[in-house]
């Protein structure tokens, strides 16, 4: 799952979810930064997206590698952009189609202000996601 420039794991446990980062902008910007002359633009353009591709998947599976044997709490302390929502301070959750692709929307108490929370999902998730909202806060979905 993720945000317009960030990608997330989220982690359900019995009281929490933790928003882990799998990948952020800082991981790639070296790679957005090389300068290119002109023919290296028209012809190394494809391929220095290819790289990019390829370093962001080597970068999740390196983290998503990280996260196993590690409690949600120890994942939680693995970035500094990492983390959690209480499900005491959600407030409501959805999945919901748009123009935009797929999206899982919270509203909640995040560090004493009500927060809305957006994360980009996959097409092929939304059943998934749906039914384990349903599952895990049955009384918040809406």
């Amino acid at each position: 799952m993720h945000t317009s420039d960030t990608r997330y794991d989220l982690i359900f446990t019995t009281t929490k979810i933790v928003a882990a980062i799998v990948l952020h902008p800082s991981d790639v910007v070296r790679l957005y930064s090389k300068r290119f002359d002109f023919e290296q633009l028209v012809i190394g353009g494809a391929m220095q997206m290819h790289q990019i591709q390829a370093m962001s998947r080597k970068i999740e599976n390196e983290r998503r590698q990280g996260f196993k044997n590690k409690t949600p709490t120890e994942i939680l302390s693995t970035h500094y952009a990492n983390f959690e929502i209480l499900f005491s301070n959600i407030l409501s959750a959805k999945v919901v189609r748009g123009l935009f692709g797929v999206g899982l929307e919270f509203d909640a108490y995040i560090n004493e202000k009500c927060k809305r929370i957006k994360i980009k999902i996959a097409e092929a998730q939304f059943e998934n996601v749906r039914k384990l909202l349903h599952q895990t806060l049955p009384d918040k979905v809406v």
